[in-house]
């Protein structure tokens, strides 16, 4: 797994999940970095089996859906119930754990503090809940840098590298979905050639409501990978590094607030069409 870049300190926690002992780990970064991926590797590795999904030490809980909520971790509680039958412990993988419910998260507590041979491993994008933190150990992932990228991919997309922002996993996903590349071009070389507010419609044109290919039916992890992408650009045009956005630095912050906003309700599955509409408004002032 080499498009994995650790933050400062995350190796020796790291070995620690090798040695299977170490209690219950989280693996938290930005979208797009192969986080739940790598996780799988590690579990594989421990649970010393070529293939996880037919092994009954393991149980991953389904990517489906906006949330988690208490429905999609009640089967959870049967798998704790059961004795190791490869080795001495079992793994349970939640990818995108932030998406837990207050609910989710409390019943999944009272799991963790019952289950003595289970390991569980999150992924996410945002800490979770302060209980929850408490009991994990942290892994902290972090995007590669440019000269990582380049090593990696030698003949990769330009526009699509400073999209994703040294994100292995979202670059793949985007060279390998022609629409998706699309959009993020779109969007890079319309920022890139702004000459006023208005023509965020034009970038955003796609926005329709009943449009089923709308900007927004990219699905959410594309969404947000766009209004981080913004976001940055915003913190570089009040720099004096980028040049062509229409703002004032009031109106930067203003709208600074709006998308990080925006991102934090859209990871948790609780930002819709009508809000990104709302927001595409006020980016056209």
């Amino acid at each position: 797994m080499n498009t994995f870049h650790y933050g400062a300190g995350a190796e020796n926690v790291l070995q620690m999940f090798e040695r299977e002992t170490e209690g219950n780990y989280l693996f938290l970064g930005k979208s797009g970095l192969k986080k739940a991926d790598f996780a799988r590797e590690q579990i594989r590795r421990n649970l010393q089996v070529e293939k996880l999904a037919f092994c009954p030490d393991y149980y991953e809980v389904s990517e489906e859906g906006s949330v988690i909520g208490v429905d999609g971790i009640t089967d959870i509680s049967s798998f704790t119930k059961t004795f190791p039958s490869c080795g001495k412990m079992k793994y349970c993988l939640i990818p995108y754990a932030q998406r837990l419910t207050p609910a989710a998260s409390n019943a999944l507590l009272k799991m963790i503090e019952e289950s003595k041979n289970v390991v569980f491993v999150f992924t996410a994008s945002r800490k979770l809940l302060n209980t929850v933190m408490s009991r994990v150990r942290v892994i902290r992932c972090e995007p590669l840098t440019k000269g990582e990228f380049f090593e990696l991919y030698p003949d990769a997309d330009e526009t699509i590298r400073r999209f994703v922002c040294g994100r292995s996993g979202a670059y793949e996903k985007i060279m390998a979905d022609e629409k998706l590349k699309v959009a993020a071009e779109r969007l890079v070389n319309g920022i890139d050639d702004l000459k006023n507010s208005r023509d965020f419609l034009e970038i955003f044109s796609q926005v329709k409501e009943k449009d089923p290919n709308s900007f927004f039916e990219l699905g959410s992890e594309f969404v947000s990978l766009s209004l981080e992408y913004l976001s940055e650009q915003i913190m570089l045009h009040m720099c004096g590094e980028q040049k062509t956005l229409p703002y004032s630095v009031g109106e930067c912050w203003t709208l600074m607030g709006e998308l990080n906003g925006a991102m934090f309700q859209l990871e948790r599955g609780k930002y819709g069409k009508n809000d990104f509409f709302a927001l595409v408004r006020k980016l056209v002032g």
